[in-house]
């Protein structure tokens, strides 16, 4: 017997719902099972396992092979540890159909439901730990309500296709508003974390640290780039997020010269975007950072780059950013940037004090030789005088 082909296009949408419920049903099965019983279930395999098996009884006139939901878990509250259950499973229902079928019968199908109830039970008591879930994430408790809400009012193929792309699109806005943080250094450590986590943290004077968590993707470069402005604007009072208590401030490097300086030598300005929370950043993120970086430098706020992750620092080779923004830009924990602001701080410091003892040497060596120029210059009208005295005489 050859199979018909001609019933090839009423059956292929049918059999693609029922192979990926019944994949669904057995990766589910198999991994609470194994975190029951402490042990680690390989997907890759339980699929080639299903995929051989359909292969095989594709041959022959049976039904396509799935995993039992309320038998496996009779199984094991049963106590079975291998397979060799269902050999005795089989023979045991083989005995009962045959022989005691009839004394069976009388009984009402609620007493054997009753039985997959029970063996049940345990699935059951999920729904107490959904308080718990909402404490730790709003967002996966809505995905398993309406996970569980399609499957049970609409259909377990529909059900299940409108929970995959419920969960999809919670991804995506993760990702399209994610948490940002400033940090600071930790007392006493060379650690920096974020500020409104902290006690007894530290700011280092013009120096701001961003840490942006998520990867930097088309769907959040915005939001990314406006919080690098709103920073660039508003410097101190976004870097401390507003939400610092000034108790736990143990210490800030004076930032008064940065009003007082004379305005056309304005303070320059050190931001650090921490990359550890980058793992991954598309081509509109790398064009995003050369633009920052410009923009920035136009305001006189240098931007460095610290932590970023091996693949991410391949990514920035290839797409050219080091072409844009040079190496010595990125530095391998924020440590070394925040030390090295200091240095160059410092160092241009020097330079100004140095630049205005040459100005003021210069000028005191202008006055004296203008002094000197003016007392040697011969007064005209003493020599009349002195001339009018000689005649006279």
């Amino acid at each position: 017997m050859f199979p018909q082909v001609e019933l090839f296009s009423s059956l292929i949408l049918d059999a693609i719902s029922i192979s990926i419920v019944v994949m669904a049903i057995h990766v589910s099965l198999s991994k609470m099972l194994a975190k029951k019983y402490h042990y680690e279930v390989n997907t890759n395999q339980e699929f080639y396992a299903m995929g051989f098996t359909s292969v095989i009884s594709g041959f022959f006139p049976v039904f396509p092979h799935s995993s039992s939901l309320s038998r496996t878990i009779v199984s094991a509250n049963a106590g079975t540890k291998t397979q060799l259950c269902a050999i005795f499973s089989s023979i045991f229902i083989f005995v009962v159909v045959q022989f005691s079928g009839s004394w069976l019968q009388p009984l009402p199908m609620c007493v054997l439901g009753s039985i997959i109830v029970v063996a049940l039970l345990g699935m059951f008591q999920k729904f107490t730990q959904l308080p718990r879930l909402w404490r730790l994430s709003k967002i996966d408790f809505s995905i398993w309500v309406v996970a569980f809400v399609a499957t049970i009012g609409i259909d377990v193929m529909q059900g299940l296709a409108i929970a995959i792309a419920f969960a999809l699109f919670t991804t995506v806005i993760r990702e399209q508003w994610p948490r940002w943080h400033i940090l600071a250094n930790i007392s006493g450590t060379n650690d920096f974390r974020d500020v409104e986590r902290y006690r007894h943290i530290y700011f280092f004077n013009s120096v701001c640290v961003l840490r942006f968590d998520s990867p930097l993707l088309f769907t959040n470069v915005e939001r990314f780039r406006k919080i690098v402005d709103r920073l660039a604007n508003d410097w101190n009072n976004v870097r401390c997020c507003g939400k610092i208590d000034k108790r736990h401030l143990i210490g800030e490097q004076n930032e008064k010269h940065e009003t007082t300086s004379d305005s056309s030598h304005p303070t320059k300005r050190y931001l650090i975007i921490d990359c550890s929370g980058f793992a991954y950043v598309d081509v509109m993120g790398v064009n995003s950072l050369k633009e920052i970086y410009e923009e920035m430098r136009e305001r006189n706020i240098k931007v460095s780059f610290a932590a970023a992750k091996a693949p991410v620092r391949e990514l920035f080779e290839a797409s050219g950013l080091y072409a844009a923004v040079a190496k010595t830009n990125f530095y391998p924990t924020i440590y070394d940037a925040v030390s090295y602001a200091q240095l160059e701080q410092s160092t241009s410091h020097m330079d100004e004090i140095a630049l205005d003892e040459n100005s003021y040497e210069n000028n005191a060596v202008d006055t004296t030789d203008e002094t000197i120029r003016t007392s040697d210059t011969p007064n005209t009208p003493e020599k009349s005088d002195k001339s009018d005295a000689r005649q006279s005489v």
